[in-house]
């Protein structure tokens, strides 16, 4: 359908009478349905006000080899993933082959996107939907803001010392008011041992310029970081980086550092850091008001994610004895005093690598666990990687996605609104 003017098609289902989608075109250009079931049929129709005009039916194709499958849990139609999709990476990595894709899938189970990412060389992608486009980097990937055809509308230029070789780019990208953010793994040295460094840019898409940096050399220069030594050429691993404005200790950029079991945050205006975490400065408590161990802090954590002075954190526990994951929220009430809102695990839940908390709508936390079986601190452990949403009033989740294979596998997920993606009325009654 190409004619000019305002055109609404809407494609339902005939096996399934709340599968409709419906989607209005304004200009010229052809209309994308997307976001349908796999191997479902569809009946097409332009709704009128008299009389709806017939436009056609057709099947969908079936899901090819290599996508995920799931045991679905819990009830989808009370959670509030029934209002929406999650959006994850997904990486396959088989005795011959590895696969790296992005993936939205239903709460149902169903995948109903996917975009291969040929150019990925490991599974830390970070992948997000903004409501207009897709933002995609880490993994070998340079950060890039893409539409859902995967086309590029920007990439990140790649920095003079990049390696093709090697995962310059790592786990985070990330679209702020500034511009594309990115996290770069830089050599550090003091001369004698060099190491892994780490550097923020913020990357202006209209012209590619570099808006805003920050590299931990400075901090390290400055006494604000340790120097990496022989026997540990990785001292920070910094995993992931959280543009700021709302932080009320004025704008900043949070950076979590998993080897130091630390959030730094870094002044934006003054290129002043500070620690929340062990190191920090802050006390302990819990609700009730009673002192907590620095223990009560998170380790090895994946995903820090700030908003106001509250702090959800993917506290993966590899460096906690005894070892176990769990998700934690903190109140970073000042300089010197925190609480430490709930926590939320499983018996038997410990994943050393990878994962993310991310807040959902009423106050529901979506968790994703991804088991790395070739990552160090795994020791060659099976596992599987698996989704839930979490309801921290009850303590416990409402709704879970399990990969079947111990060979798929994610980093991150992201809770995506069903009236920001697609034309499904399912997912999104206002349409």
């Amino acid at each position: 359908m190409s004619d000019e003017g305002p055109v609404t098609l809407a494609c339902s289902s005939p096996d399934d009478p709340d599968e409709r989608h419906v989607l209005t075109r304004v200009g010229s250009g052809p209309l994308h349905l997307l976001g349908l079931l796999a191997d479902t049929p569809y009946d097409c129709l332009v709704p009128g006000e008299r009389r709806a005009a017939w436009v056609g039916s057709f099947r969908t194709g079936p899901l090819p080899d290599g996508l995920p499958r799931f045991d679905v849990g819990g009830d989808a139609a009370t959670a509030v993933l029934d209002d929406g999709y999650v959006l994850f990476n997904h990486w396959r990595f088989g005795p011959e082959d590895r696969q790296f894709r992005a993936i939205v899938a239903d709460g149902l189970g169903n995948i109903r996107w996917y975009l291969d990412l040929p150019e990925a060389i490991s599974g830390g992608i970070a992948v997000t939907w903004t409501g207009d486009e897709l933002v995609v980097g880490g993994g070998g990937i340079r950060p890039s803001l893409r539409d859902l055809a995967g086309e590029i509308r920007f990439e990140v230029a790649p920095p003079a010392f990049e390696d093709p070789e090697e995962d310059v780019y790592n786990h985070e990208a990330a679209l702020t008011p500034a511009g594309v953010l990115s996290l770069q793994l830089v050599p550090d040295t003091d001369g004698v041992v060099t190491w892994e460094g780490f550097r923020v840019e913020v990357t202006d898409p209209a012209d590619g310029a570099v808006v805003w940096r920050f590299d931990s050399r400075t901090a390290r220069e400055a006494g604000g970081l340790p120097p990496g030594t022989e026997e540990d050429d990785d001292p920070y691993h910094a995993n992931a980086a959280q543009w700021r404005d709302d932080d009320p200790d004025g704008p900043s950029v949070w950076v979590s550092l998993r080897a130091l079991q630390q959030i730094l945050r870094i002044d934006r205006a003054t290129g002043a850091t500070s620690f929340v975490g062990h190191a920090g400065d802050r006390a302990l408590f819990s609700t009730s008001g009673e002192p907590l161990p620095a223990t009560e802090w998170f380790y090895g954590q994946h995903a820090p994610y700030a908003s106001g002075r509250d702090l959800l954190v993917y506290d993966n526990g590899s460096f906690r004895q005894p070892r176990f994951s769990r998700v934690a929220a903190y109140h970073l009430e000042s300089e010197q005093r925190a609480t430490l809102e709930w926590s939320w695990t499983e018996g038997g839940w410990f994943e050393p690598n990878w994962g993310s908390a991310a807040p959902m709508g009423d106050g529901h936390v979506l968790v994703a666990t991804g088991h790395c079986a070739y990552c160090s601190g795994t020791g060659g452990e099976r596992g599987r990687g698996w989704m839930l949403e979490l309801d921290p009033a009850a303590g416990a989740p409402v709704w879970r996605l399990d990969f079947t294979e111990s060979t798929d596998t994610l980093y991150r997920a992201q809770w995506v609104d069903g009236c920001s993606l697609f034309a499904n009325q399912r997912f999104c009654e206002a349409r």
